[in-house]
C-alpha cells in the first residue's frame, strides 16, 4: 500500500493551470495603451471638471433649498472619480 503513495505522490500535479508565462504583446500594443493612457488622462479631467462645477454650483445655490440636488450630483461625481481610479483594478482582477 505505501508503494501506491509513493507513486502517486510523484506523479505532477494535474489540477494546475498551464503556465503560459508573461505573454507577449501583439504588434502595435504600444498605440492601443496611448490611447488608453490618453482616454484615462480625459476622463479624470471631466471628473476634475465635474466636482469643479457641482462645487460652484452648491455655492452659487445654497441659500435656495436645493442641497439635495447638490448632494446627488456630488454622489454621482465621486462615484465617477471611484470607478475610474479603481478601473485599472477592477480590469486586472477580471483579467
Amino acid at each position: 500500500m505505501s508503494a501506491t503513495v509513493h507513486l502517486l505522490s510523484e506523479l505532477p500535479n494535474l489540477a494546475q493551470p498551464p503556465n503560459f508565462g508573461g505573454g507577449e504583446p501583439p504588434p502595435g500594443s504600444g498605440k492601443l495603451l496611448t490611447v488608453g493612457r490618453w482616454v484615462l488622462w480625459c476622463v479624470s479631467a471631466l471628473c476634475v471638471i465635474g466636482l469643479l462645477f457641482v462645487g460652484g454650483k452648491m455655492a452659487t445655490e445654497f441659500n435656495h433649498g436645493e442641497m439635495s440636488q447638490h448632494g446627488k450630483r456630488l454622489g454621482a461625481a465621486l462615484a465617477g472619480i471611484i470607478l475610474v481610479g479603481a478601473s485599472s483594478g477592477i480590469a486586472g482582477a477580471l483579467i
